[in-house]
C-alpha cells in the first residue's frame, strides 16, 4: 500500500500518525513537514489501517492541521521463491517439475511451463509431470508465472534421460584393436557423448573383475557411438559394459 501525508503542528508535540492492526504507529511525522509518500508492504490477511492526528491542548503552531491524500492498495506480482530443479531420469519412467511461490502475491495465478523456449500444450499447473520419457524429453524447462499484477519466468531446469544402452558385437581391427559399438536400446540417436562411460575387465569372475573405466575415445557416426579400446592389442579376454551418468 502506498499513500501521501503532511503536517504543520507544533514539532516533537503534535502527530499524524500510521497505525497497522491497532498496534504501534509504524511511522510518523510532527512539525512542518510538507507532501511525503509512505509505501509499506501489508501482512496477508485481513488488516485494519488507520492514521490519528493527536496533540496537547497548550501551544498551537502553524496550521495545526494533518493530511492524508492518494491513497493506493498495491497489487503484488507472483515472485518465485523456489525455482525448478534440474533431474535426471531413467528411461520409461516419469520426471516432475514444480516451482514455490513466496507468499502475499495476487490470486488468481497462472502457470505455464516451456520446454526449450517453446509452450508446452495444457502445461498450465504449478507443477509439470513427464511420464514415460526417453532421450526426446530432454533439454531444458521453465515456467512463466503471472496475474493480474504482472509476471515472472522461472530459471531453467535441465532434464537428463539415461537409457539403456544396446551393445553390438565388437569389431578386430587389422591391428588387433577392438572397436565396439552401441546405441540407445530404444533406437534413439544423439546422446551426450560426455556422460557416457566404457568399462572394460579381463575376467567375470564374481569376487574378483577389476573393471577399467576408458572415458574417452567415444565417436558418434551413424546413429552409433563407437569406442576404439587401444589397450585390447595382443590382449586375452576382454569384457565391456556401458554406464551413462
Amino acid at each position: 500500500m502506498s499513500f501521501w501525508w503532511k503536517v504543520s503542528s507544533d514539532g516533537g508535540y503534535d502527530y499524524l500518525r500510521f497505525y497497522l492492526n491497532e498496534t504501534e504507529a509504524v511511522a510518523g511525522i510532527s512539525g512542518e513537514v510538507d507532501w511525503q509518500q509512505v509505501t509499506l508492504s501489508l501482512p496477508p490477511g485481513t488488516n485494519v489501517l488507520r492514521w490519528r492526528y493527536s496533540k496537547d491542548s497548550s501551544v498551537v503552531r502553524g496550521a495545526d492541521s494533518a493530511y492524508v491524500d492518494e491513497f493506493a492498495l498495491l497489487q503484488n506480482p507472483p515472485v518465485i521463491a523456489l525455482q525448478p530443479q534440474g533431474l535426471l531420469a531413467v528411461a520409461g519412467g516419469m520426471a516432475t517439475f514444480g516451482v514455490g511461490l513466496a507468499p502475499g502475491g495476487l490470486e488468481p495465478v497462472a502457470y505455464q511451463w516451456s520446454w526449450n523456449g517453446v509452450a508446452l500444450a495444457a502445461a498450465t499447473n504449478q507443477s509439470l509431470t513427464l511420464s514415460n520419457v526417453g532421450r526426446a524429453a530432454i533439454g531444458l524447462y521453465s515456467v512463466a508465472v503471472s496475474n493480474a499484477a504482472g509476471g515472472v519466468v522461472s530459471s531453467n531446469a535441465a532434464l537428463h534421460v539415461a537409457v539403456p544402452q544396446q551393445l553390438q558385437w565388437p569389431v578386430r581391427q587389422p591391428d588387433g584393436r577392438f572397436h565396439l559399438f552401441f546405441r540407445d536400446a530404444d533406437g534413439q540417436v544423439g546422446p551426450d557423448l560426455g556422460r557416457f562411460e566404457v568399462h572394460v575387465a579381463t575376467n567375470l569372475l564374481r569376487t574378483n573383475t577389476v573393471w577399467t573405466t576408458n572415458v574417452g575415445g567415444l565417436v558418434f557416426t551413424n546413429g552409433l557411438i563407437r569406442f576404439e579400446d587401444a589397450g585390447s592389442s595382443g590382449a586375452g579376454h576382454r569384457f565391456y559394459r556401458v554406464l551413462e551418468r
